[in-house]
C-alpha cells in the first residue's frame, strides 16, 4: 500500500493539527494517539494531503540536506 499524509486534528488540541505518514486512516489516527500518549483521544481527519505536496516536501528536504 501507498503512504500518504494526512492531517488529524484532536480534541483539547485545538490549536495544533497534526500531520503523519499512514498506509490509511486508522493508522495515522493509532500513530497519532501513540505520539500523544492517550488512547482514548478523540480525533477527526481533516484532510488527505496529495502526494504533490509530498514531493514537493522532499524535494525542499533534499535540497536542504545537499547544503
Amino acid at each position: 500500500m501507498k503512504t500518504r499524509k494526512f492531517e488529524i486534528a484532536v480534541a483539547g488540541y485545538s490549536d495544533y493539527r497534526f500531520k503523519t505518514l499512514a498506509r490509511d486512516e486508522v493508522e495515522a489516527v493509532v500513530k497519532i494517539k501513540c505520539f500523544l500518549r492517550k488512547p482514548n483521544a478523540e480525533c477527526t481527519i481533516l484532510r488527505l494531503l496529495s502526494n504533490n505536496h509530498l514531493r514537493e516536501n522532499e524535494s525542499c528536504r533534499g535540497q536542504v540536506a545537499a547544503r
